[in-house]
């Protein structure tokens, strides 16, 4: 008698843990209550069928009564109903009364949903017109999980120290279209480190958005919006308090694109610096781009990203070396001689430009500010950064001086292969290395626009 007891007792268990509809393999889409930690779950269809018509269910899920802090996660790994007229309704609470997280219908929908109720409970509502039927969803639920895919398939807050980042299609799949203002904050799960995220590939349709924020609250501290159809590639990192960044994403309904991927990793001193945000980053050596990376365009819309360059070893000087720069009309990259971008520039690069530029104030650093308009876009510019101011060749890119040690090459700001640039007003000073030495000058070439040469005379 006693065995049979526990046998009971043991059942009773699994039925209150597992809930009232079990597909077999996990539990299916019903109007109930369950309590689980861990399961997989599924339209009514289960994990082989599509689900029916005329279908209205509402299921509450929570975490088990041993685990009372926990809260519930459930990651989508598939997701497709009737486009508008069939949805799925995820509240952050015990009833459909609870805040709605996310309403979700029609295509690929990837990505971990988390409550963030006093009880960790999370409802559902499916509703299933009479017309169309499609495969429905396979999703898993844990507890308290830390997703190594963090996604924007409804707004949420995550704790990382490693990771990856994608738009609602996960890796392989375009975002959907009619996203609002969905908000994702990522923390690092050691107050003391700070959140970068390195964006490998972003591809966004015409009137879409991702803007990102430096620290936890949307609409404070902006640092970067990307936008555009071309690609952006770059790292953000955190600079707030709580080592935190937030990204606030829209679409519209005129199209997809395949989003983004990246990686989160936290306290990252990237060799690559591109402006695809607002950012002060360390470094003695490594590469600088405009936001299309070393192979594409940057991206063709109206924007302003300040970049500043500090060197990571006391006393040293920042120099960046332009070996390409090619701007189009109207965008333009100020240069400052500073750690801000205050003051008087000490370069405005457009068109096609070439040389070295480096930092002499107190800092060691420099600062970029790249401004962009709506008409056009280019292929940007690929430079180095070093520490190393003793250079071989000089161009009037910049209002600065340079040291010349025995012997150097003297150019116009175009370089050895391009022309000069339009409305360029330049000094540039040249210093013997030696207190008693004296330069010589040898120009080889020398050729300049007739209107440079002339003043304009009164009509």
């Amino acid at each position: 008698m006693r065995q049979k007891l526990i046998l009971f007792f043991i059942a009773a268990i699994h039925v209150m843990f597992a809930g009232f509809a079990l597909g077999g393999n996990g539990i299916n889409m019903h109007s109930g209550v369950v309590y689980t930690c861990s399961a997989n779950f599924y339209d009514g269809g289960g994990p082989n069928n599509d689900y029916v018509n005329n279908q209205q269910d509402t299921l509450t899920i929570y975490p088990p009564a041993n685990l009372p802090n926990s809260k519930i996660c459930i990651t989508f790994h598939k997701f497709s109903t009737e486009e508008t007229t069939d949805y799925l309704r995820v509240y952050n609470g015990n009833s459909v009364a609870a805040p709605l997280i996310r309403e979700m219908s029609g295509g690929v929908k990837y990505g971990t949903i988390k409550s963030s109720a006093n009880d960790g409970s999370i409802t559902l509502l499916f509703h299933s017109n009479n017309t169309n039927i499609d495969e429905g969803w396979r999703a898993s639920i844990t507890v308290d999980t830390l997703p190594e895919d963090i996604t924007m398939i409804a707004s949420g807050k995550w704790y990382s120290s490693g990771g990856r980042f994608f738009d609602s299609g996960g890796p392989n799949n375009d975002y959907e279209n009619n996203a609002t203002n969905v908000i994702t904050t990522i923390y690092p799960n050691n107050p003391s480190d700070k959140i970068s995220v390195i964006f490998h590939d972003c591809n966004l349709n015409y009137g879409d958005a991702l803007t990102i924020f430096n620290g936890s609250t949307p609409g404070v501290n902006q640092i970067g919006t990307i936008t555009g159809y071309d690609k952006n590639f770059g790292t953000i990192t955190s600079s707030a308090a709580d080592g935190s960044l937030t990204f606030v994403f829209s679409s519209n309904a005129s199209g997809t694109a395949p989003g983004w991927a990246a990686s989160i990793v936290v306290n990252y001193h990237p060799e690559d610096i591109t402006t695809i945000a607002n950012g002060t980053f360390l470094m003695d050596r490594g590469r600088f781009f405009d936001s299309g990376g070393s192979l594409a365009d940057y991206p063709d819309f109206a924007n302003t990203t300040i970049t500043t360059i500090l060197p990571k070893t006391a006393g040293s000087f920042i120099s960046v070396t332009f070996h390409e720069c090619n701007i189009a009309f109207g965008d333009y990259l100020e240069v400052y001689d500073a750690a801000t971008a205050t003051g008087t520039p000490i370069a405005t690069i457009t068109s096609i430009s070439t040389g070295t530029i480096h930092a002499s104030n107190s800092s060691g650093g420099l600062t970029f500010r790249f401004v962009t308009n709506a008409s056009g876009n280019a292929p940007g510019w690929i430079a180095s950064i070093t520490t190393f101011n003793s250079v071989e060749e000089i161009t009037l890119l910049a209002n600065q001086s340079f040291v010349v040690n025995c012997f150097a090459r003297f150019y116009d700001s175009g370089g050895v292969n391009f022309n000069y640039t339009d409305n360029n007003n330049v000094v540039t000073t040249l210093i013997p290395s030696g207190p008693t030495d004296k330069l010589n000058v040898n120009f080889h070439s020398f050729n300049l626009s007739i209107m440079a040469l002339t003043p304009m005379q009164p009509c």
